[in-house]
Parts: structure tokens; sequence; C-alpha cells
């Protein structure tokens, strides 16, 4: 043993077995002269168990009670909130919207009642009740609906009746609710209809010009709170409810363990006290109770607390004597037992934390520095140059790898081998217009220089938009939405993302810039369905996309020299996006390796002139409807108001060569 230590010492750096294997000992030595003094131990115990008890376990439960209580709330409030946000208003009669409201009540029991009021007194409410029960109140047809429905939400009964006895404007949640923002609480009180304690949650929606659109308010059951309470594991002289400190007024306890006049008795003293203390006493009925309070941790009911009381006898009687007795026990153990463990926790750890955080940056794959440490241990000395060594190799692979591959097998944990799946996805194909002169013309080095500034500019918003790059083709880049990640809105991401890069290209910083200024980008998306994965072999594949819908995008992309645009995007890919950009419809166009012909439209600036986007579409209607004649004359009293138009020009002689050729 004596030469071991000789050797440790000799070396200066010891293995970290060693180290941890000092380490415990030390802590095993401080704790085996813990228990030494056995008067100590049964007082940290009876402590420990009552601290735990009345700010540990219980304060999660709590919490957690309130978190299952207000969680479908704000879930609820919010959808709405979209509902409203994407239709401008809120319909009553919408089925979508009653199918909503239907779904929650049945779905979260806790929620009673879950309901909209309109500023013209119209109302709709959904009641968890036996059979589901449905309201609405039309005002302006000064009628009340009543619909009943079974388990499957199938309809049971519907009354009309003529009349409104309920006026929701004059009920306190409403009135809150529009004098102020964010949420508003009502106080307790019993629900007329079911007779059980509860509250309400209120919240104005508003449009963006702030203008009042509707009130939708919950309902909620104070029951499940009243369950919780009576689970809690303390004995029957016990006191535990939840109260409202500010008032002084009692929310839920359980009941069954205090007497109900006792339990207000009790919640008025409460009311009164005020301690910063973990636990203090109160004397209650010439009994002493221990007793703790916190809030209930929600977001919501920030004067509520939840309240613990627990009899001095049934404390373990000799706690306060074998606290004194243990008192110079504890304090030196404690003293050096810190001082060991800070300070080999300052030795091992940092460097640890260290290389741990760095880890995690280049899980994150981000550009990490090396890191400078020394440390007394071999093992963590080596895994410090290992960790720097990876650091650098992992910067240089993600140069060649898209950083969505790669962080899709990190967060999956996935090795890379040959694979391939369907994917529904939208494909981006842009090129530079007159490249190849500009090239011809160049140093390579330069020409080298100004690409890689463009696709630096280009990769940038791609990345921004959850796009992932499959490879780069000359001047051309080829982008993919909807894997590796599968994404409902692939196409209306691909779309804001093109929008974004023409705003970048055309921003004062790329125009004033000598080089990146002349390159004119063309854009053509396509949305369809393809296999992506890792082609190639064993040796070495790409991860990228094939298929046929991946030529026609290409083939789109490539339509913008014979249509003077430089934005083209497919039928299936306008059909998803629907109102997001403004486009114009172009014509079907026969696509070499395309069986049926595709609908190409261009992708428009939102700035263009309403009136005249609107004169050509019936222009391209008379042409697709092969009216030439009147479609001729129409489209170049058109090309004279816009004589820049390029698609204009390019229908003008293609149906002047169309009537020479009839």
């Amino acid at each position: 043993m004596e030469q071991y230590i000789k050797r440790i010492m000799k070396n200066k750096k010891i293995s970290i077995f060693s180290s941890i294997t000092i380490l415990f000992s030390v802590l095993f030595s401080v704790g085996v002269i813990t228990l030494v003094t056995y008067s100590f131990m049964k007082s940290e115990y009876a402590i420990e168990k009552l601290a735990k008890r009345l700010n540990g376990s219980i304060a999660d439960q709590v919490k957690q009670e309130f978190e299952l209580l207000v969680e479908p709330s704000n879930n609820f409030i919010n959808v709405i909130e979209t509902f409203a946000r994407v239709d401008g208003k809120l319909t009553l009669k919408s089925r979508r919207l009653q199918q909503v409201l239907l779904n929650y009540v049945e779905t979260y029991p806790q929620l009673y009642n879950v309901f909209i009021a309109l500023p013209d007194k119209s109302f709709l409410m959904a009641t968890d009740s036996d059979p589901l029960k449905m309201v609405l109140i039309e005002s302006k047809k000064n009628s009340t609906k009543t619909i009943l429905f079974d388990s499957d939400k199938t309809l049971l009964k519907s009354e009309n009746k003529t009349g409104v006895s309920y006026n929701p404007l004059e009920r306190p949640w409403y009135g809150g609710a529009v004098s102020q923002e964010g949420v508003f609480e009502t106080d307790v009180y019993t629900f007329f209809e079911s007779k059980k304690p509860g509250v309400t949650l209120s919240k104005a929606i508003r449009n963006q010009k702030g203008q009042l659109v509707a009130v939708v308010g919950i309902d909620l059951l104070l029951t499940n709170l009243q369950t919780f309470l009576s689970s809690v594991d303390i004995s029957n002289e016990s006191f535990i409810a939840i109260i409202d400190k500010e008032k002084g007024k009692y929310i839920v306890s359980k009941e069954s363990n205090v007497k109900k006049q006792e339990s207000f008795e009790m919640i008025k003293l409460f009311h009164k006290f005020t301690t910063k203390k973990d636990f203090d006493q109160i004397e209650f009925k010439d009994e002493m109770y221990y007793f703790t309070e916190s809030d209930v941790g929600s977001d919501y009911f920030k004067n509520w607390k939840y309240v613990i009381a627990i009899p001095e006898k049934e404390l373990i009687s000799e706690i306060l004597t074998m606290r004194h007795q243990s008192l110079k026990f504890g304090t030196a153990i404690l003293i050096i037992g810190c001082l060991i463990i800070f300070l080999f926790s300052r030795l091992f750890s940092r460097p640890i934390k260290e290389i741990s955080n760095q880890a995690n940056k280049i899980k994150q794959l981000e550009k990490v520095a090396s890191l400078r440490l020394m440390s007394p241990v071999d093992e963590v000395s080596e895994l410090i140059q290992s960790v720097n060594a990876l650091g650098v190799a992992f910067d240089s692979f993600v140069q060649y790898v898209p950083k969505t591959i790669v962080k899709h097998l990190l967060d999956t944990n996935q090795s890379a081998g040959i694979s391939g799946e369907m994917y529904n996805v939208t494909i981006l194909f842009t090129d530079i217009e007159g490249f190849t002169a500009f090239s011809d013309g160049e140093n390579p080095e330069n020409v080298s220089v100004y690409l890689s500034r463009y696709f630096e500019l280009l990769s940038e918003k791609v990345v921004a938009y959850g796009g992932t790059i499959d490879k780069y083709i000359g001047d051309s880049l080829m982008v993919f939405w909807g894997a590796p990640i599968r994404l409902e809105e692939h196409a209306l991401q691909a779309v804001r993302c093109v929008m974004a890069i023409k705003r970048e290209l055309e921003s004062e910083r790329v125009q004033s810039d000598p080089v990146l200024s002349k390159f004119k980008t063309r854009f053509g998306l396509h949305s369809g369905r393809a296999v992506i994965g890792n082609i190639g072999s064993s040796e070495r594949f790409n991860y990228t996309a094939i298929g046929s819908d991946v030529n026609i995008c290409a083939r789109l992309e490539a339509l913008n020299k014979e249509f003077n645009t430089y934005s083209l995007i497919s039928d299936s890919t306008k059909y998803q996006i629907e109102d997001e950009v403004l486009t114009r419809p172009l014509e079907p166009m026969s696509l070499k390796g395309v069986k049926d012909e595709v609908m190409v439209h261009e992708l428009l600036d939102p700035a263009v002139n309403k009136p005249l986007l609107s004169a050509y579409e019936r222009c391209q209607k008379l042409y697709i409807d092969k009216q030439y004649q009147e479609a001729s004359v129409r489209f170049k009293e058109l090309l004279a108001l816009n004589p820049d138009d390029k698609v204009v020009e390019y229908f003008v002689k293609k149906i002047d060569q169309l009537m020479l050729d009839q």
C-alpha cells in the first residue's frame, strides 16, 4: 500500500479509478463518523423525512395536479385563437369549431364547460355531461339551440327554442377578460348544474387592430384537487388545504381528516401568519403545529397557496434533545466533508464539465475551439486530446455532408448506411443566368471564390427554412424539403425560402457587390414524391433524392429560359401553398421524360400590380380556350401598358405564330 502511494506521488497523476476510490473512501469515512452518534442520525432522519414530505414530494404533486388542471385550458385557448387568426373571425355554427369544443370536454374531465362568447351576445358552449351537451345561442335570430350527443358524438337530440334567456356579456368572466390582458380568473363558486365547486378562466381574443373578436372561457372543476388532497399520505390529525392567502378564502382541503369548521378557523390563522422559513410553528386549539406553505406552482392562481400543518405530538419527541447533542459532531463533520468534497470536485469536475460542454457543442454541429485544459488524471488528459481531435474532424466532416442529415443521425442515434425511403417533398433547382459566359471571361480561381460566396448566401436561407441541400451542380443548387424530417408544410417552407433568397439577392448589400449583383438566379419548384436516402456503394454514398418528380423539377427550372422568367412552380406546389404568395398561370407544358403535361405558374413579387395581374389572367384564359384572335388583341394591349413584361411578350409572339400556322 505504501509503495502504491509513493508511486502515485512520484508520477503526480492518478488514474480515474484511483481518484474515485479515494473520493468515495473519504465520503464513506465521513458517513461512518456521522453514524457514530445515534442521536444525530435519528434527528437528521426525522427532520429530513419531514422536510421531504412538506417541501418535496407534496410540492411536486401539487404542481403536477395544477398542470393537469391548467394545461388543457391553455391548449384550448391557443386552438381557438388559431381559429380566429386563420379565419379572421369565429363562426359559432362551424362544425369544425363545434367538434373542437366537444373533443376537449370529452377528453379532459376537469374541463366542465368550454365556451365562446361573441360581442353580439352569440354564445357556444359544450358541457361534459352524460350525454354530451352543446348549446348554441344566436342573438341575431333570437334563438337557443340545445344538442345532445352520445359517446361517439352521434346526434341524439336537437331542440330549438325561440328567445334567449342568457346574456354572456353580463357574466363576470366576460367583463373580466375584456378589461385586462391575458387570462382572467374568477373566484371559486358553485356551478349551477353540477353543484360542484370550480373556477372560470377566460381570455379576450382580439384581431390585429385590437378589436374584440370573442371571449373564450373554460369552467374548471376542483373535484380532482379534492381527490388529490384526500390521497396525500399524512396522518389523520394533520391538515392540508389549498387556500387563497390574500383573501383568506378556503379553496379545497382534506375534509375527511379535519372538521369543516375547524378547517375554516385554521385557514383564518394561516391568512394572518407569514413566514419565510421552510417550516414554522403555530398554536391552534391549545396544540402546537409545525406548518409550511408554498405556491401551487401554476401560471394562474398566483394568490393560491397549499398549506400543511402537522401536530407537534406526531414528531419524534426527542428530536430537539438529539439535535443539541449532535450539533458539535455534525458541525465538525460537515466542515471537513464539505472541504474535501469541494477540493476534489474542483479538481476533477471542471475538466470533465468542459469536455461535456465541448461534446455537446460538437453534437449541435457548432464550431469549437480546442480545449486548453490540464488534468492530473491520465484518462481525462487523453480524453481532452481525443475531444479536440474529434472537434477538428467533425468541423471538416460537416462541410461535406448536409448538417440536417448529420443532426438527424445524431438525434436518432442511427448509423449511416445504404437506405432509401419514400417521402412527400418539395424540390428546388436553381441556376445562374448567363453564368457560362461570365465564367469564360474570369480567372478560374476568382470564379470559385465568387461562386462560393453566392452559394453561402443561398445555403444560409435554405438552412434557416428547414431545407436539405442535396448537391451543388456547377452553378446550380438542388434542395428538398420534407426529408429526413417529415414536414407537412414542405411546399410552403420551400416557397418562403425562395422569396427570402430573392429578397436577399435584391437587397442593397448584394446589389452593391460588383460581382454578386450580376448573378440573376432562376428557380424551379415542384412538389411530389421521391425516394430519399443514402444512395451509392458501401465505400461511399450520397444522401440524395431520386425519382420522376426530381426530373420534373429540373425540367421546370429550365423552362425559365423559354418564358423569360426567374421563378417557376408546378401546379402541385401551387395547390399546397394556397394564398401564401402571388402567382400567375402560364400554360401546360410537355416535359422530356414526363408522360403528362405539367401546368406551370410564375411566382410573383408581392408588390405586383394587381389590376394588371387580373387583366393578364383574363388574357391567359382566352389563350387556354384557344380564342387566339381575341387573346392576341388583349395581350398586345396589356404589353403596351407594361412593355417590360416578358411573359406577356412570350404569349404575344406565340399566339401570332399559332395564328400564322392555322
